[in-house]
């Protein structure tokens, strides 16, 4: 193989690469818009307000993917988020069939309009190409050829610029009912998030001493015994005072959503310059 043709298969693995980077990073800014939904819809917080770039809609993007790998060997968990999914994609589903039965329809009445049409205009044809054909006819009658070539970009200019609108109004529709469903995902893996790990722990998760964390011991729960779920808190230090602590919801690089579960306030904190504390207790 020579060099260019070794340069050129290099090209398209990369040109290969990109694209798939670039439907991945997608994919994973619409994940996290759905979650920033889940945020909103839980708590009331404005969905804006929990990010405020695109790298944050990313890393938003990677709490619904690390959501999916948890539950990925629990059965019972895809069925509820599958239920919750289709409870809320089920009108796009719709939509999304209701266009392709408009698009079939539509197909079906155009090419019965032109075997129709066809036929009407081929007898007052063939009377006046004396039987020819209509590319003959118009390679003997240059003038006619211009005026027939005239009177199609007119009549297609007329016909087809309303027909493209259409068509690209439906594809469009149809693009956006399908990109939709990706922060539907992002939305259900987000609520199921905050459900089990910010709103149904009862405490926080309590903190551990080197000793505890060298322990290697496995302890084997008590059968019957309750399963205590904890959530992870924390406590926002600036000026070696402390300003705000909380149940964390979400964090992005330059804020953090905390949740009070006494009060129910919920609150986005900027946590740029401000000492991030780790804490056992509210």
């Amino acid at each position: 193989m020579t060099s260019t043709g070794k340069f050129a298969k290099g090209s398209s693995w990369l040109a290969l690469l990109i694209s798939i980077a670039s439907v991945s990073g997608i994919a994973l800014a619409l994940l996290g818009y759905g979650v920033a939904i889940a945020v909103q819809s839980k708590f009331g917080l404005p969905h804006s307000m929990t990010f405020s770039s695109t790298l944050e809609l990313f890393n938003l993007g990677c709490w619904a993917v690390a959501q999916v790998l948890i539950n990925i060997t629990e059965a019972s968990s895809w069925l509820k988020a599958a239920q919750e999914i289709w409870n809320g994609s089920w009108p796009i589903t719709v939509v999304v069939v209701e266009l392709l039965w408009i698009v079939g329809a539509f197909l079906w009445m155009a090419a019965v309009v032109c075997k129709k049409f066809k036929r009407w205009i081929s007898k007052p044809i063939a009377r006046i190409t004396d039987g020819k054909s209509v590319l003959d006819f118009l390679r003997d009658h240059r003038y006619a050829g211009k005026i027939a070539a005239v009177m199609v970009v007119s009549v297609g200019m007329i016909v087809g610029t309303p027909l493209v609108m259409v068509l690209g109004l439906i594809a469009l529709v149809f693009l956006c009912a399908v990109l939709a469903l990706i922060p539907q995902v992002g939305h259900t893996m987000g609520k199921t998030y905050i459900d089990d790990w910010v709103i149904r722990p009862t405490v926080c998760i309590a903190l551990k001493t080197r000793d505890v964390r060298m322990d290697k011991t496995v302890r084997t729960p008590q059968p019957g015994a309750p399963t205590v779920y904890g959530a992870n808190c924390i406590a926002i230090i600036r000026a070696k005072e402390e300003v705000d602590r909380g149940r964390v919801i979400f964090a992005t690089p330059s804020a953090v959503l905390l949740y009070d579960p006494r009060t129910g306030d919920v609150r986005r904190v900027a946590i740029d310059g401000a000492t991030v504390k780790v804490i056992g207790e509210l």
